[in-house]
């Protein structure tokens, strides 16, 4: 079984996603070692990773009140989109033994200098056209549609938006 295998599966048997909003972002895996696949306890971990743990800090504190989205790093970009596609088809193949709520499935994925291929049946066909979609001037373009679960951050690198001077 592959890391991603192993991180789909850990992902759709989770607890911690049942009804709640699930975010799946670019980051480093826990890697399968000889021993197996991480523990449960270590996927919990992956919140607190670089990538998880800057979008958790993203989140309003007045959501504090709700169910809190989960964060799961996923590997690089093309990574993120085959967790992606991989977790719906999962679950469509075995819904009861599932903890996914595939409407509330969302994916970040930075723009980067190439494009990737979003999964097949998605309405867009590379992430520079979900990106196009998504923003005009760098600003969102109006309020996007049910479409957009898989989002392209609107720069190459998110930790930019710290650097860039006030407009």
């Amino acid at each position: 079984m592959d890391d991603i295998s192993v991180l789909v599966s850990a992902i759709l048997l989770s607890r911690r996603i049942r009804d709640r909003l699930v975010v799946l972002c670019e980051g480093d895996l826990l890697p399968t070692g000889p021993g197996g696949p991480p523990s449960p306890q270590m996927y919990g971990q992956l919140e607190r990773m670089p990538d998880a743990n800057f979008y958790k800090a993203c989140v309003p504190q007045d959501w504090q009140s709700y169910r809190l989205p989960q964060f799961f790093n996923c590997g690089g970009r093309s990574q993120v989109i085959q967790v992606f596609r991989a977790l719906l088809e999962e679950h469509r193949l075995a819904p009861e033994s599932s903890c996914l709520t595939p409407e509330k499935l969302y994916a970040l994925v930075d723009l980067d200098i190439q494009p990737n291929e979003m999964p097949e049946g998605h309405p867009w066909r590379t992430t520079e056209e979900v990106h196009a979609a998504l923003y005009e001037n760098g600003m969102i373009k109006g309020d996007p549609d049910a479409r957009h679960r898989i989002w392209v951050t609107a720069l190459i690198h998110k930790e930019a938006f710290f650097v860039l001077p006030a407009a």
